[in-house]
């Protein structure tokens, strides 16, 4: 078959050659909307998708989101989205994964699946990473200005505070604290765990 035999479009050849260009943070979608919009209302429809997926990540993890619209890999079943989940510091991906739909087809169950997949052996080098953990601290759920003032102290001076949540169940160490703000004799003190 010849790629004339194909009946693309100027603009969506046009559009092919911007998408090489089309890799950044999340406000690259934004421009991506303004150049891919008009295609079809399948890719606006995908990108306010991916949007709306990117920044309710973003806004729930402190994680960095890098979104190539370019990138192909692996073994061509997926059917939308596809991800790599990356150690900070590291380069090599951690977890690959995505959206693949049908999957089970061919048993007898077709349904829509989201997964990735691992190296067990390359995460074993990150085995020990909460070992080298900065200092993290735990504070108490307790309404005390004194208290409060010490956390916006110690977070200013670069300190990781993990302040629990009313009604919380897991612990100090449960939250992977390695000190704890504790009260002695009307005065708040970092106490190791």
């Amino acid at each position: 078959e010849k790629f004339n035999d194909w009946n693309i479009t100027d603009a969506a050849s046009l559009a092919m050659l911007d998408l090489i260009d089309m890799n950044g943070t999340i406000d690259i979608l934004v421009d991506a909307e303004q150049r891919f919009a008009s295609i079809s209302d399948t890719v606006k429809q995908d990108l306010q998708e991916l949007s709306t997926l990117a920044n309710a990540i973003q806004d729930y993890n402190d994680i960095t989101i890098h979104i190539d619209l370019a990138e192909l890999r692996g073994y061509h079943y997926h059917t939308g989205m596809l991800y790599t989940a990356y150690v900070e510091g590291q380069g090599d991906g951690i977890a690959f994964g995505g959206r693949y739909d049908d999957i089970g087809k061919a048993f007898g169950r077709s349904r829509a699946a989201t997964g990735f997949s691992t190296d067990v052996k390359s995460l074993m080098k990150y085995r020990d990473a909460d070992a080298n953990l900065a200092e993290r601290i735990f504070a108490p759920a307790i309404d005390d200005s004194n208290l409060d003032a010490l956390i916006t102290t110690l977070r200013s001076e670069g300190k990781i505070v993990i302040r629990e949540l009313q009604g919380q169940q897991a612990s100090a160490a449960d939250m992977s604290c390695t000190h704890v703000l504790a009260e002695s004799n009307g005065k708040w003190e970092i106490t190791k765990i």
